[in-house]
């Protein structure tokens, strides 16, 4: 969990090699955790020396941690970055928006950018043209 977080979510004695996560546990299709199951992420089970959410109270040794309809899973920082860079199923992650980005680039050499007003910004450029709607 990331710097900025509400109190509420902040862990306390999590590791450093893990990246922590919770998960929504509702019914039906909106029960993510098979899904993060399914990429790497574990249910973290409370111990008495194991990693907690900071204002979670009755927390059961032995049980999943739950709080507010979520479910706390983990996985290791490698695969999460794996998952980042080439998606769950290797082919639809940051890696593949990247060279889909350069692609547009290479093909629109200048970038526009709608303002105010109408008006059509080139980035880079400081000449305005005027919009021309052709609808």
């Amino acid at each position: 969990m990331t710097d900025g977080t509400p109190g509420w979510i902040k862990l306390v004695n999590a590791r450093e090699d893990m990246e922590y996560r919770l998960v929504y546990k509702g019914g039906g299709d909106t029960n993510m955790v098979p899904h993060f199951a399914s990429i790497g992420y574990e249910v973290v089970e409370a111990t008495e020396t194991g990693v907690k959410l900071q204002a979670a109270r009755g927390i059961v040794l032995g049980q999943p941690i739950e709080f507010r309809g979520h479910v706390l899973m983990c996985v290791s920082k490698e695969r999460a970055e794996e998952v980042r860079q080439f998606g769950e199923d290797g082919n639809t992650g940051q890696e593949l928006c990247d060279r889909i980005e350069s692609i547009i680039r290479r093909e629109n050499a200048r970038d526009r950018i709608i303002g105010r007003g109408g008006r059509i910004r080139s980035v880079g450029d400081s000449d305005d043209q005027d919009f021309v709607d052709d609808n």
